[in-house]
């Protein structure tokens, strides 16, 4: 059986038909029942997905069209930051979120290295939205082909991707918060002038 697998229900099946050919025993009984709690903590995960992949299209939708951004991790930043209007500028959410590269030159050589301080949750969840970018949308690419031309090594470059796609996470939470208080002010006073909020 593959690794990771336990969580689908085709191999659920198939384990439990193999279960079921063995001889009853006390091993089989409880193996079975493993498998019965596999199946509900498989369907409850699948659900509490799906409530928030509906929760997230409402609240932050944004933050789910951006390119590589799940619903789950859009669920993670929503939660980590706890509203991107609290940060003055994009560069003061960088430093929160430990995307801003601290630059180490020495002499001649202009170097950055990684950020280890800020919210180290957002900041992996951050890096989990720029994996997939990094390696199949052309923009990302060609982002990175266009630092190391410039001498930056792989891992600069992703540093530098990850401030870009923090930029860009921010400026996607601003957006939506700012619908949704547009929203609430429609909703408080039934006038549709006061729907853009600034």
């Amino acid at each position: 059986m593959p690794p990771r697998v336990l969580n689908r229900y085709v191999w659920l099946k198939r384990v439990e038909a193999a279960l079921r050919g063995l001889p009853p025993s006390t091993r089989r009984r409880i193996a079975l029942e493993q498998v019965r709690r596999c199946r509900e903590l498989t369907a409850e995960v699948r659900a509490l997905e799906r409530e928030i992949r509906s929760l997230m299209r409402s609240l932050a939708p944004e933050l789910v069209a951006l390119p590589g951004c799940s619903a789950l991790l859009a669920a993670q930043l929503v939660g980590q930051v706890a509203g991107a209007a609290r940060f003055s500028s994009e560069a003061a959410f960088a430093m929160h979120a430990g995307t801003a590269p601290l630059p180490v030159s020495s002499g001649k050589s202009t170097r950055h290295r990684l950020n280890r301080t800020g919210n180290r949750r957002l900041n992996a969840a951050i890096h989990m939205i720029a994996i997939t970018p990094a390696r199949v949308h052309p923009s990302a690419i060609a982002f990175m082909a266009r630092k190391q031309g410039e001498g930056m090594s792989g891992r600069e470059a992703r540093l530098c991707l990850k401030r870009h796609i923090a930029k860009t996470v921010f400026k996607a939470m601003l957006r939506s918060e700012r619908a949704r208080a547009g929203e609430v002010v429609r909703a408080e006073f039934g006038v549709e002038v006061l729907a853009v909020a600034v």
